[in-house]
């Protein structure tokens, strides 16, 4: 066990010394809000990501290298409420308590998981208008932090957050004629997307669990119904029950990332795909 942690912190060091130590280092969970942080910080900040791309964050746990790399880490960019952070915050913060741990959701009113039972919807960053409150909040956090440069994020924030509005009309152009059209997708992740573009989330997944054979019928019967050209699933998941559902009513199965890398051109590209297949 010893060499073990030995061994990981001389390759978390190794990580480390690549850093620019002059630049503020800023840790995040997801994808999406590495993407906001790196355009708003841009050439001030190092970003170190927890969750890789195609991990879930309902399952996945941070590898000892990945905690012993916070431990030069200035901020912790929470996102508040999904499943990765409310298992490890304790452990993320244990590795760093000179570390800030940020909220990006701060001030952000969430809505309830209506579709598959009781919690808190975490998936704020797929609506644009939520982003951007995202965005606001962590370009705060980085100038109260580096204030000698708060001019310079303020510039970046307000240059990014005219492009989530380009994006949002796009969109908002994309769905136009087709409020109220449901589309059925296997993880609940598009409520707060659903609701800024007045389109309706189907969740084949219910409560965090597969679909029970009755519930299984009874979304087959209600995509039949409703004219569904496509099931969409994501590819942090398993996409069986989507399969069998595509199967049964003649859809073609499609993915759709909640997790974008690059937060503008994956949002237009799910946005796309959705409204293509309505």
């Amino acid at each position: 066990i010893y060499l073990f942690v030995l061994a990981v912190m001389l390759l978390s060091g190794c990580t480390q010394a690549e850093m620019d130590e002059s630049k503020l280092t800023v840790a995040t969970s997801i994808a999406p809000h590495a993407d906001f942080i790196r355009n708003i910080g841009g050439e001030k900040v190092n970003v170190i990501v927890m969750i890789p791309p195609g991990s879930s964050p309902a399952s996945y746990d941070p590898t000892p290298r990945q905690l012993a790399m916070l431990s030069k880490a200035d901020i912790y960019f929470k996102a508040g409420h999904i499943p990765f952070e409310k298992a490890h915050m304790d452990a993320i913060m244990s590795s760093n308590r000179n570390m800030r741990i940020a909220d990006v959701s701060e001030g952000i009113k969430t809505r309830e998981e209506k579709e598959h039972g009781h919690g808190t919807d975490p998936h704020i960053w797929l609506s644009p208008t939520l982003a951007k409150k995202e965005i606001e909040n962590i370009a705060r956090v980085l100038s109260e932090t580096d204030p000698q440069n708060a001019e310079y994020y303020k510039k970046n924030k307000e240059e990014y957050l005219r492009k989530i509005d380009d994006l949002a009309s796009h969109i908002k152009s994309l769905f136009s004629g087709k409020e109220k059209k449901t589309f059925f997708v296997f993880h609940p992740s598009w409520g707060y997307f659903g609701d800024e573009f007045g389109i309706i989330q189907e969740a084949i997944e219910f409560d965090g669990k597969d679909p029970t054979p009755r519930r299984l019928a009874k979304i087959i019967e209600k995509a039949k119904n409703e004219g569904a050209k496509a099931i969409f699933y994501e590819p942090q998941f398993s996409k069986e029950s989507a399969q069998v559902i595509a199967e049964e009513t003649r859809s073609v199965l499609l993915p759709i990332d909640p997790l974008p890398e690059n937060y503008i051109e994956g949002l237009r590209s799910v946005a796309e795909t959705i409204a293509g297949n309505l």
